[in-house]
């Protein structure tokens, strides 16, 4: 039996509320659009809700399917443009492979024809890779080289130092170039200049070292005939100074014994002569020819005096120099200072050059620097002599030397000091004076 009343199913489908029999159900109104539709915080009923979405889909379909088509266009698009964008990579990929292929074969080329010996050696000092001028300065067949420690091929003594160089090499460290002396027993000896630079190869985490054999046997040649050649001129020199020297000595003495002499016996017949003419009209005339005859003996003594100074044979160099600055004011009025030390050469023929030498730069002094003051200085240590002669005068610029002052004498100077060993320092500017520095070795 029932009370009257009915029960109605709720939303979620449970037993609802009662409601009284006869009671009439007013049913809920269906939005008829979306912006009817209750937005949040509101709980449809079941029916509501599935009616709801069914005409939320049917009226957002025609945006989704717009969305779609624009999408698959979007994409269609992207594909045909694929192939063109491949066929650019393709080409720009087959230019880089022919750029490297072309790269590489002169590499190969420059590998294989170069003059110079290229080796690549593992961390052992192994030959790994070799060029044709390297098999031709070890000698031998490539395939045979190939594997060989490089260092079996240069002379006992030098393996030492071979493989120093190339662990060094190897760790990364920089290192000059190596001297060492080939000596195969497929090759003839030879001088190399190894220089080598550590790489690794790509996928590789080994070490290598990658070397070039220079045969520098020729330019060594050629350095030691440049020298011996260069031995001889200064050989040539020493005896071009010995001879001048023996030259100026000689005649020096035939000046001081022979002339002079003659000059000094004519003046005193002259002299006898002038007392027995004693006022007669000759009388002048024999006063004139004997003051002439002792001015001929004076030329003499001192020509003889300039070639081979006395002081020069016998005190030494210094005490020559000190002479020399004493004469200076009263034949030229050039007022000279001379000091340092009292010391003097071995060879005597590099003792007569420096006296003419400083001799010349002095009277370069007088004719061109346009002062009436020098300085002379000599100094030594255990293997060279440094004489140097300064002025307080108009300077020239030592670069342009040929239109300098004295330039021809400056340059006779210069070239026999180097015959000689030595050397020459010109030290001038304008208007500041210069200086003039001879080394010449002791012996």
């Amino acid at each position: 039996m029932t009370d009257g009343k009915t029960k109605r199913p709720s939303a979620d489908g449970g037993q609802g509320g009662e409601q009284t029999k006869g009671e009439e159900e007013t049913p809920r109104p269906v939005p008829r659009a979306l912006d009817e539709v209750p937005r949040s915080g509101v709980d449809l009923p079941p029916s509501e809700a599935a009616l709801f979405a069914s005409d939320h889909a049917v009226r957002g379909a025609p945006a989704l399917g717009a969305r779609v088509e624009e999408t698959l266009e979007g994409l269609l698009d992207r594909v045909d443009e694929q192939p063109s964008e491949f066929v650019a990579r393709r080409d720009q990929l087959s230019a880089t492979e022919r750029r490297f292929e072309h790269v590489s074969e002169r590499y190969d080329d420059l590998y294989a024809f170069t003059l110079i010996g290229h080796v690549t050696l593992d961390a052992e000092g192994r030959i790994n890779e070799i060029n044709p001028a390297a098999v031709k300065l070890l000698g031998g067949v490539r395939a045979d080289l190939i594997g060989k420690p490089l260092a079996e091929f240069f002379a006992p003594g030098d393996r030492a130092v071979l493989r120093e160089h190339l662990r060094r090499t190897i760790e990364g460290q920089e290192e000059e170039a190596c001297a060492l002396t080939l000596v195969s027993p497929h090759s003839a000896a030879a001088d190399i200049e190894l220089r080598s630079v550590c790489f690794e190869k790509p996928g590789e985490s080994a070490r290598m070292c990658r070397a070039a054999l220079i045969d520098v046997s020729k330019l060594r040649q050629q350095k030691r005939e440049l020298v011996r050649r260069s031995q001889q001129l200064r050989d040539l020199a020493v005896k071009l100074t010995n001879v001048e020297h023996d030259e100026r000595r000689r005649l020096a003495r035939v000046l001081h014994d022979g002339l002079q002499q003659v000059l000094v016996a004519a003046g005193f017949s002259v002299h006898a002569l002038r007392r027995q003419l004693e006022g007669t009209d000759n009388e002048p005339l024999i006063e004139k020819l004997h003051e002439q005859l002792g001015k001929a003996a004076e030329m003499a003594k001192s020509l003889s005096h300039e070639l081979y100074p006395k002081a020069l044979r016998e005190e030494g160099l210094y005490a020559a120099l000190v002479e020399l600055g004493n004469e200076m004011p009263k034949s030229h009025g050039l007022h000279v200072e001379v000091k340092g030390d009292d010391v003097s050469p071995t060879s005597e023929a590099v003792r007569v050059f420096l006296y003419s030498a400083v001799r010349e730069l002095l009277f370069n002094v007088v004719k061109h620097a346009g002062t009436s003051e020098a300085t002379v200085e000599v100094m030594s240590d255990s293997r060279h002599v440094q004489v140097a002669v300064s002025d307080n005068g108009v300077g020239f610029d030592p670069e342009r030397l040929d239109d300098a002052r004295g330039a021809f004498g400056l340059f006779a100077i210069r070239e026999r000091t180097e015959y000689l060993g030595g050397q020459m320092e010109i030290h001038s500017r304008p208007g500041e004076g210069a200086r003039f520095v001879l080394h010449i070795p002791r012996q």
